[in-house]
């Protein structure tokens, strides 16, 4: 492997070394996880990720990882409750609620973040401008991009070098 995919990562007050593997093999792992898109697909993904990826500290898994702390936030004079449901689901869901165009599908979003057990509380069905509406994604989004995991995935994996 060449010097520019070997490195580590500070993150918070942990530091992971990595080794990347070929950019093929990464898509192979990805198209494989977007043949079978599942939560559980995602999870398999990750770990594989871990285990040949990081490599100090190793034998990390997804469960290795801590979630953020539940949250609150106040939209539109409504209080939205905010919980982290993994990893796992927050890759899948970048995966199924992105349409053909590279945009995310605000209401499929938001509805699957009810469903999941992510937006509690207010329902986003009570707000009432599309500014709320964006601010609640917003809130959401920046929300879920708090697990250590999902920052870990997308440095490796998005960011350009």
């Amino acid at each position: 492997m060449s010097p520019g995919n070997t490195g580590k990562i500070q993150l918070g007050d942990r530091t992971y070394h990595y080794q990347l593997p070929s950019a093929m093999w990464q898509l192979e792992q990805m198209d494989e996880f977007l043949e079978n898109r599942s939560v559980e697909g995602a999870k398999r993904l990750l770990n594989t990720m871990l285990e040949n990826t990081i490599t100090k500290p190793a034998g990390l898994t997804v469960d290795s990882f801590k979630l953020p702390d539940d949250e609150t936030v106040v939209i539109g004079g409504l209080e939205f409750r905010l919980h982290h449901p993994g990893v796992p689901w927050q890759v899948w869901a970048a995966a199924e609620y992105v349409g053909p165009n590279g945009q995310l599908r605000r209401a499929t979003f938001l509805k699957g973040c009810v469903e999941r057990g992510v937006i509690t509380g207010a329902s986003p069905d009570q707000l009432r401008s599309l500014a709320d509406i964006n601010a609640l994604i917003r809130a959401v989004n920046e929300f879920l991009d708090k697990a250590e995991l999902w920052q870990l995935y997308y440095h490796l994996f998005f960011r350009q070098p």
